[in-house]
């Protein structure tokens, strides 16, 4: 119940309800006292604990079971667990896209809402049984293109990886690019049904999506970068560009781990990628980028890489804004949706 004291003495003013029994009063105010308001509660009464909505799916949907959604009170020990169905098997758990562990069932105590995604993979068969061509090139596994019926448009269906994405179209430009990396384990979503295709990509993230192309391989290399910490999602995979060349920073100490990475940087990394994977990068040299509006816009330091990226298809271009050419928007922010249809044009055409 409510009360208002003023001078110690509890008194109700006229006008105003002193006492009640609701919890939300609005107070009048008398301008001649100083008035304090005290709320007073049965003995053995108790506020009841926030809970916290932990929200667990599936990746793709048709990948399997899941458990451990519902709603916790603060620090409750929840267990998820992750079921793969026939044809897949469970590849990691990811929050906000970065992988938290790669065990079926993991205990998490609750601290806020937090969603979180199960990945799963397609075993290594296509639908006709028949198993996937692979190969192996100085201990690296390469990635192998998903096989695709010919002629057969997707239709956003249950076998759809895409399917269970409110914010994917399986009609659009990036579907084959983001199928294929939600398929190799390269790229998950936020949770939620939240995939995300048009946000901005960080250099650390474009580095984890190259380390799962080539099977997360740990290295012992030393790694003094100032911004890449011990432990860290990251941390691996940095490790492991650097030491293979693919990735150097910025040649003052830093890495620029959490910057927004361009589409000129992208295509420079799946360069040095291709030259680790032993691939043939030469014949691009003389390829003319000329055609482009913004050619010339192009840094110094990546114009055989572009020419690369060109000439391999993994690069096509961007409509310039009067959509009367094509540019290479080298600057420009790497999307999601682009950088997988990189990936996917990389390991498609090569």
């Amino acid at each position: 119940e409510w009360y208002e004291t003023s001078d110690s003495a509890l008194r109700a003013m006229e006008g105003v309800v002193a006492e009640g029994s609701a919890a939300n009063k609005e107070v009048v105010a008398s301008p001649s006292l100083h008035n304090v308001w005290l709320a007073g509660f049965p003995e053995n009464t108790t506020v009841s604990e926030i809970e916290y909505a932990i929200t667990v799916t599936a990746n793709p949907s048709a990948g399997g079971t899941i458990s451990g959604t519902g709603s916790y009170t603060s620090g409750t020990a929840v267990t998820l667990t992750a079921t793969p169905n026939t044809g897949y098997k469970f590849v990691n758990w990811t929050k906000d896209s970065v992988e938290v562990s790669t065990s079926a069932s993991i205990e998490i105590t609750v601290t806020g809402d937090a969603a979180y995604v199960a990945n799963f993979q397609r075993n290594s068969q296509d639908s006709t049984g028949g198993k996937r061509p692979s190969s192996n090139k100085g201990n690296n596994t390469e990635v192998v293109p998903p096989v695709v019926e010919e002629n057969v448009p997707c239709t956003g269906d249950d076998k759809c990886l895409m399917h269970g994405y409110s914010d994917l179209d399986p009609k659009v430009w990036y579907h084959n690019g983001i199928e294929y990396c939600i398929e190799k384990g390269i790229m998950s979503g936020y949770g939620n049904g939240v995939f995300k295709p048009n946000a901005d990509t960080s250099r650390a993230m474009l580095m984890v999506m190259l380390w799962n192309m080539n099977g997360s391989p740990i290295v012992s290399d030393s790694m003094d970068f100032k911004d890449v910490a011990e432990g860290k999602w990251y941390t691996e995979a940095i490790r492991w560009a650097k030491a293979e060349g693919i990735a150097s920073g910025y040649g003052n100490g830093y890495f620029g781990t959490d910057d927004l990475i361009t589409r000129e940087q992208v295509v420079t990394m799946l360069w040095n990628y291709a030259k680790y994977k032993g691939m043939d990068v030469s014949k691009a040299e003389e390829t003319s980028i000329l055609s482009y509006g913004d050619a010339e816009d192009v840094a110094r330091y990546a114009v055989s890489a572009m020419q690369w990226a060109c000439d391999s298809g993994v690069v096509s271009g961007k409509n310039n804004a009067d959509k009367t050419g094509l540019i290479l928007d080298p600057a420009g922010n790497g999307t999601r949706a682009q950088i997988a249809t990189m990936i996917w044009n990389f390991c498609e055409k090569q």
